[in-house]
């Protein structure tokens, strides 16, 4: 497969990887982003934002973010609905961060929620790992706790073998 212009994206498996299992074993990797319906067709994270504070006003959730926050979440949304896309490569990391899995994203964005939780998920096909001690310090001062990093291009052989 031609990798040119194939991104590669580092998607957490939640907080504290408590979703590491799940995504490797049902094949996957999900966000959660929830506002009420789906907006995975967003154009873009604008369109998401006005969403989300639609959905802050209409329901009394409890919750508190700033704009920064917002815009951030809206951002990762964004990319992951949007940007990232079928045959560009994935990593995650179990809790504790020792154990990458490397795969290539089989599937669009599809989007499963309720009135109480929604998610965003993607079909991915493992196929390695990795021991974090055989990172780069480089690689290793690049990551960051962040939901969703799209990684740069001089990390592909390190982590897929691939130039």
């Amino acid at each position: 497969m031609n990798n040119e212009n194939k991104k590669m994206w580092m998607v957490r498996a939640g907080e504290g990887a408590k979703l590491f299992n799940e995504f490797i074993e049902s094949g996957k990797v999900e966000i959660d982003f929830h506002a009420g319906k789906d907006i995975s067709r967003a154009v873009s994270p604008e369109e998401i934002i006005e969403a989300y504070n639609q959905y802050l006003t209409d329901n009394s959730t409890g919750e508190s973010f700033t704009d920064r926050q917002i815009k951030y979440k809206a951002s990762v949304l964004f990319a992951f609905c949007r940007d990232m896309q079928v045959g560009e490569l994935v990593i995650t990391c179990n809790a504790g961060g020792k154990i990458y899995k490397t795969g290539r994203i089989t599937g669009t964005c599809q989007y499963r929620g309720d009135e109480n939780n929604s998610l965003y998920s993607r079909t991915v096909k493992w196929s390695g790992e990795i021991n974090r001690e055989n990172f780069s310090d480089s690689f290793l001062n690049f990551l960051t706790p962040k939901t969703l990093i799209q990684i740069k291009e001089k990390y592909r052989e390190e982590l897929f073998g691939e130039s």
